[in-house]
């Protein structure tokens, strides 16, 4: 807490408490980038996107082209990109969207619970695939600290299901990745709260067979799992930390 001032050391306009100076993350970056008047042109779908290429450049571990086209699933994600890219952060809408299983799109969803998801998580979920795509480890990094948040939350409904991880497009995440720290972070939350019906929603059996006879390994970890009780589970909580990915990043010189 900041110490209170002594009145002959008191501030001209009265104030008692020193303010922290305010910071603007890579402010000299983004001044050259404008003086440089150099572009970077982002297509995804129908949709273009010009953004500073210095900055980008930075971001996508020194990503040196000019233009980069991406399939047209991604464009949902761009603006979020965005967003974050000028200011480390994207709005988060408080409203329900379809399941990830059905479209890409966030607009809000009229359809009952169990037929959507929060928009939180779908966004954190489409972000990271985004940034996959972009060779962006900074921006998967805040994509799976938004899907770990999106999951600490309470909405009334078993938000842990197979709709939330797509297969579609874990096939095209990069080979160098392995096994991404998406479908761990899915595995992991989904072994640690297997058998609570208010967590996981166990309704769409046909969903998690399918799911675990595509990935044998999820299955193994999930029936080695469970022979421990639920609580003997839960004793800890989810550490954030061992889903991010080191930010290799390439700096400007």
């Amino acid at each position: 807490m900041p110490r209170k001032k002594k009145l002959v050391e008191m501030a001209a306009t009265g104030k008692t408490e020193e303010a922290e100076l305010e910071e603007c993350l890579d402010s000299d970056l983004l001044v050259e980038t404008c003086r440089r008047n150099d572009s970077f042109t982002l297509v995804a779908g129908s949709e273009t996107w010009s953004l500073p290429k210095a900055g980008l450049c930075r971001e996508s571990n020194g990503n040196t082209k000019s233009r980069l086209r991406l399939p047209g699933h991604h464009a949902t994600a761009v603006p979020l990109f965005i967003q974050w890219f000028f200011t480390r952060r994207y709005q988060e809408k408080d409203f329900r969207t379809s399941l990830i299983s059905v479209d890409d799109s966030l607009e809000f969803s009229e359809e009952d619970n169990h037929q959507t998801m929060p928009w939180p998580l779908k966004a954190a979920i489409l972000s990271w695939y985004l940034s996959d795509a972009l060779d962006a480890p900074e921006f998967s990094n805040y994509a799976i600290t938004r899907v770990y948040e999106a999951l600490s939350r309470s909405s009334g409904t078993a938000e842990v299901r197979p709709e939330i991880f797509s297969p579609r497009r874990e096939m095209l995440v990069r080979a160098a990745l392995g096994r991404s720290s998406l479908k761990r972070f899915i595995e992991d939350i989904t072994v640690r709260n297997w058998g609570d019906t208010a967590t996981v929603n166990h309704s769409n059996e046909e969903g998690w067979h399918e799911l675990l006879k595509k990935y044998p390994r999820f299955q193994k970890a999930l029936n080695k799992a469970t022979m421990l009780p639920l609580e003997k589970r839960r004793e800890k909580a989810m550490q954030l930390s061992l889903y991010l990915v080191k930010e290799d990043l390439v700096k400007e010189e």
